[in-house]
């Protein structure tokens, strides 16, 4: 199709794995673990979903864009997947659509919705047909993954927990970055008790080395931070805690470490996701969907998997 960019981009945990360039039909592996894999029928099978999903893409492009009138430059995405559970053997699957910032469709297991354009252009079956046409080998495509990379994904890594203020009128930020995966919770208590009243809760953010961090702000006034005993809690479920208290505040120039209690992880079922979405369609739909953030966009604490696509037409 003139005119018309193909990419597409594999994640794990948020991870990006690989990049694939479908106009000059490329797979870039990007962590260590995917570079040095000796299994060159296992990159083989990568490259050619990628191309199959490209090739696939290409043909949907006009099947769903033709009922909209287009006209100038656009943004067509989709992202479809599964999530699935090694203990229960639960998967569930996932297909959503967006042009130029909104929702299409979107689909579940046993349920679609169709926005109100797409509801008055097309045909409902297609939705269905979609989720059933590529939903069907997503876990054992997850599964591929999981076994190359499981050192990777499974990995376990404790947090560096902080208790920082610029000065004294400032906020008081608890912190906990490092970590992996992105499974982890900050509560604050005063004088012993649950506290949120003036806690703006963070959200999990990547690192560049593929590590996560969180952050919580607790805002009060010096005479308040003075008079009462507040400490900042950070959970895991991977058997291991850290309790921070007026005596562990930094300033957050401050670079010293501190101290982690020993971590002991125990045994966990596994929710593995994998997705795959393009990379210019993470900067690109994320500026259209500024409103709704995290929703087309993989957000997962554990793993998942899925596809995505990016048209841009100029």
């Amino acid at each position: 199709i003139p005119g018309v960019e193909f990419t597409a981009v594999t994640e794990v945990d948020d991870q990006e794995v690989c990049y694939y360039d479908c106009n000059i039909q490329k797979l870039i592996p990007k962590q260590e673990w995917m570079k040095k894999t000796e299994s060159e029928d296992f990159v083989k099978e990568v490259a050619l979903r990628n191309n199959q999903t490209c090739t696939l893409f290409t043909n949907q492009t006009g099947e769903i864009l033709n009922p909209f009138s287009l006209s100038g430059a656009y943004i067509y995405q989709r992202r479809y997947g599964c999530t699935w559970d090694s203990e229960s053997k639960h998967s569930n699957k996932f297909d959503a659509f967006g042009y130029n910032g909104e929702d299409i469709i979107t689909v579940e297991e046993n349920k679609y919705i169709l926005s109100k354009q797409a509801r008055d252009k097309w045909k409902e079956d297609i939705a269905e047909g979609f989720l059933e046409r590529d939903g069907k080998d997503c876990v054992s495509w997850l599964n591929d993954f999981l076994a190359f990379g499981k050192s990777h994904v499974e990995r376990i890594v404790p947090p560096k927990v902080f208790l920082l203020r610029k000065d004294p009128s400032s906020p008081v930020v608890c912190q906990a970055t490092g970590f992996y995966p992105a499974n982890l919770t900050i509560t604050w208590t005063r004088n012993g008790r649950a506290y949120n009243n003036t806690v703006d809760p963070g959200e999990f953010q990547l690192n560049e080395d593929g590590t996560f961090q969180m952050s919580s702000t607790l805002r009060v006034t010096p005479e308040e931070w003075k008079w009462y005993q507040y400490d900042c809690e950070v959970n895991t479920p991977y058997g291991s805690w850290k309790h921070l208290e007026k005596a562990d505040l930094k300033c957050n120039t401050d670079s010293a470490t501190l101290n982690w209690r020993e971590w002991v992880p125990y045994g966990c079922g596994l929710l593995a996701v994998i997705v795959v979405l393009c990379a210019l369609a993470y900067c690109c739909y994320g500026k259209c969907r500024k409103s709704s953030k995290g929703k087309f966009l993989s957000q997962c604490t554990v793993h998942s998997c899925g596809v995505c696509v990016f048209v841009f037409v100029s």
